[in-house]
């Protein structure tokens, strides 16, 4: 039995997105709901997009602002986004990180035009889609992403755009969550627009 779990868990991995989607590739779901992205005229502070209130059974490990080189310091390709940041208008963001029930992200960055934020998101969604195991549509016309991790953690990722802001939750689960409930919930908790 252990053996048919550890075939099929390889198969996972390695079929990736075929098993997940249907054989939906990631991507082409990214670029549908990148060129379906309907701007919104909301505009506030990065700090005015997190939460209000921790969720019981979480307490924030971190917090604080993102500022161009923090954010491209993050990231696997940082000259590509640096580049990209750059282009698209960057100005600042801010982040919380929470531990609790989930491992938890909420990052928000600002840019001097709702076409700059758009851009960034297609951007983000568009490299990481070439990782993910499924691309979904979640609430409030944001794109989803399921990626599993080399560590074998499933990271579900959500984004948006609201006027020059891009807002991402994400959560990290140690298993293949059946639906996209958990993440979704957690995007319920960003104020609403």
């Amino acid at each position: 039995m252990v053996g048919l779990i550890l075939i099929v868990l390889t198969l996972v991995i390695a079929g990736g997105f075929s098993i997940l989607t249907g054989s939906r590739d990631p991507c082409s779901v990214v670029d549908e709901l990148v060129a379906a992205d309907a701007p919104e005229r909301t505009v506030r502070a990065p700090r005015a997009w997190m939460p209000s209130r921790v969720v019981p059974g979480y307490t924030i490990t971190w917090e604080g602002p993102l500022t161009l080189e923090i954010v491209v310091a993050s990231r696997v390709n940082p000259e590509e986004v640096r580049v990209e940041l750059t282009r698209d208008g960057f100005v600042d963001g801010y982040e919380q990180e929470w531990e609790g029930i989930l491992d938890v992200g909420f990052a928000v960055y600002r840019f001097a035009t709702p076409d700059g934020a758009r851009a960034f998101n297609a951007f983000g969604n568009t490299f990481a889609c070439q990782f993910a195991n499924e691309a979904f549509r979640g609430p409030r016309g944001s794109i989803g992403l399921q990626v599993r991790y080399a560590s074998g953690r499933i990271g579900e990722q959500i984004s948006w755009v609201s006027g020059d802001t891009r807002i991402v939750v994400i959560s990290f689960h140690d298993a293949v969550p059946p639906d996209h409930s958990a993440i979704e919930g957690l995007v319920a908790q960003v104020p609403n627009l």
